[in-house]
């Protein structure tokens, strides 16, 4: 998705570069790094992320969110998971400030004409993790994401003390700790292979269907191949070490891209342009139709 974008392109790259000697300027303060080299990585609704270099060629992130309460509570609760579980990929590890917070607030920062780069953000640090979210997602890459699942699933949610949300109906034996978005956008991938799983904001209690289905309709709109939906649903089935609920898996997976259109939809005016914001709900809205008639025709076995 492509951010709007009010700026001319010369006030587009004046800002651009402030706003990176800034950012730098205040890495090297609240963190002590001497930093050679910024660059933006990816953006979102509410936050952008800055690939960091020092001198000594170690890398990380710089991540620049909006600071609102939700947004300081979900940051918090991501924190504290990370800090907890440990799985056989990596995820983020946190790095303190020279306060020892793991999150640095910034009130107000402008740039040499008075023009504000950032007001009211909030900054969090951490090591660069290898690999990139797979725009062309495969069914080996999603294979790999179900197994995760699997592993995330054994944890405990006991073992946090921030608060976890129950999907809706969810009963007491179908309770299990969920990532909540395990999406292509929050794997990071290196030659076909999941080197990191990320954002676990959205962490909840649920049944592995909620968690499972959502990662096959996240996959399913990223495949170049002609993969049906519920053909990945069944792959699914198959590959997953435990029993998994068929009429579950139909539910949330019509939920889950129902609820994608709702949020295009909500976020209309931070698109670059009408024709992006157009384009991105048509695909959505005829995926809808493709996964309700899909998933119509499949009975159980």
């Amino acid at each position: 998705m492509q951010l709007k974008n009010t700026k001319s392109k010369e006030d587009t790259y004046l800002f651009r570069k402030e706003y990176h000697q800034r950012l730098e300027e205040i890495v090297e303060k609240h963190f002590g790094i001497d930093v050679v080299y910024s660059e933006n990585f990816s953006w979102g609704y509410t936050s952008t992320s800055t690939y960091i270099k020092d001198v000594n060629d170690n890398e990380f992130i710089a991540r620049i969110s909006d600071a609102t309460l939700e947004k300081e509570r979900v940051t918090k609760k991501d924190i504290e998971i990370n800090s907890k579980i440990n799985l056989s990929v990596e995820t983020r590890k946190y790095i303190p400030n020279k306060e020892g917070h793991k999150m640095t607030y910034i009130k107000e920062e402008k740039d040499s004409q008075g023009n504000i780069l950032m007001q009211d953000r909030m900054l969090t640090f951490y090591p660069y993790l290898q690999g990139m979210p797979p725009f062309d997602m495969t069914k080996e890459i999603f294979e790999q994401a179900v197994k995760i699942l699997h592993e995330i699933h054994q944890i405990d949610p006991k073992i946090f003390s921030c608060k976890l949300p129950k999907v809706e109906g969810t009963q007491k034996v179908e309770e299990k700790f969920l990532h909540g978005d395990m999406t292509p956008s929050n794997m990071l991938v290196s030659y076909d292979k999941i080197e990191a799983i990320v954002d676990f904001e959205l962490a909840c209690i649920g049944p592995a269907e909620y968690d499972i289905a959502r990662g096959a309709v996240f996959s399913w709109f990223r495949m170049k191949t002609n993969q049906g939906l519920r053909n990945l649903l069944e792959f699914a089935q198959k590959i997953y070490p435990d029993e998994l609920n068929q009429d579950l898996l139909k539910k949330y997976a019509i939920e889950h891209t129902k609820s994608h259109l709702e949020n295009i939809k909500g976020n209309k005016g931070r698109y670059q342009n009408i024709k992006d914001y157009r384009k991105e709900r048509r695909f959505t809205q005829k995926m809808l139709r493709r996964a309700k008639r899909e998933l119509r025709s499949w009975k159980q076995a």
